[in-house]
């Protein structure tokens, strides 16, 4: 059986379609597209026209492309974006009557959950207790867990867009910009700092978006060469060279990161507050090491199908 999952983030709209063998799953297609739905919604608190015609658009093709596959299911679930804008309703209707897809939008808890479902699926976990952190448009998700169940979990309305558009910053961004994010992430992020300390975490287990991006420029800067998003499961970032990319980020402007290798262009203007916001964690809490998970949320979707636990509205293409 084969099925496919919309991911509507805040920045992008991602397209996931894999088939089901037995106990398995087999990815047949991958794709993602900048859309930047959060686009002026965290500041009217509503979703924008123009970002909603992207929105519209980008799954329009998404849909077109799931139709080739002859799915049996479709679904399409919903993050930070429309769950916190006030005419969410009116973008889900519209793609409801004009397409024929059912749009349902999700709880930060339950989006951590399914974070979490995706990273143990992926066999990412350890006996140890790692923070696995999820970067996204809206909202950055925290799940504190290991390889037999999760001990705390929330998501914090603190994602790289909105951080972004809170913050204004310089570019570059400028040292006292730096002191006071980090500031506000350090008084935000009060819950975070005393479970990390109470569940011992040895590690930052970094999911997909953002720290994909920064795992594929390190392995270029330290061994010369691109690597393939399955050469790169599992990568262990060498900290050293990290903090020299981090230093390189923050110091540098939207142009000259849009030519950094191994940057993509949809992930140039928030990477500064990814990285801020990992500087956050190291600070408060000490925990240096760093390793990439691929999964997120939608392989936690592909989890629930296996273990027919699925409770969503389902579009057919």
């Amino acid at each position: 059986m084969r099925y496919g999952i919309i991911d509507l983030g805040t920045n992008t709209f991602n397209l996931l379609i894999a088939e089901r063998q037995g106990a398995e799953i087999k990815l047949l297609f991958k794709k993602k597209l900048a859309v930047k739905l959060g686009s002026g919604s965290f500041e009217s608190g509503k979703i924008q026209p123009e970002a909603m015609q992207r929105g519209f658009q980008a799954i329009r093709e998404h849909k077109q492309k799931a139709a080739s596959y002859n799915l049996d299911g479709l679904y399409a679930i919903a993050t930070s974006a429309l769950r916190s804008s006030s005419n969410a309703a009116e973008f889900v209707s519209a793609c409801a009557d004009k397409m024929n897809i059912h749009i349902n939008i999700i709880s930060g808890d339950e989006e951590a959950q399914l974070i979490y479902e995706g990273v143990a699926f992926e066999g990412g976990l350890k006996e140890e207790k790692s923070l696995i952190m999820d970067i996204g448009g809206g909202s950055t998700e925290f799940i504190i867990a290991d390889n037999k169940q999760v001990y705390w979990k929330k998501s914090f309305d603190l994602g790289a867009a909105r951080l972004l558009s809170w913050l204004s910053p310089m570019d570059p961004i400028a040292d006292t910009e730096i002191r006071s994010l980090l500031e506000h992430l350090r008084d935000e992020l009060q819950e975070l700092w005393k479970a990390i300390k109470e569940h011992q975490v040895v590690e930052i287990l970094g999911s997909s978006g953002s720290f994909e991006t920064l795992a594929r420029m390190l392995a270029i800067a330290v061994e010369g060469k691109e690597k393939s998003e399955q050469q790169l499961k599992g990568y262990n970032f060498p900290m050293s060279d990290y903090h020299q990319l981090r230093d390189k980020i923050l110091a540098s402007t939207l142009h000259e990161r849009l030519a950094m290798p191994g940057m993509l262009a949809m992930r140039a203007d928030m990477i500064v507050m990814s990285a801020l916001l990992i500087e956050s964690v190291q600070q408060n809490t000490g925990v240096e090491s760093i390793r990439l998970s691929n999964a997120a949320l939608k392989e936690g979707v592909f989890a629930r199908i296996l273990q027919n636990k699925i409770t969503w509205q389902r579009s057919l293409s």
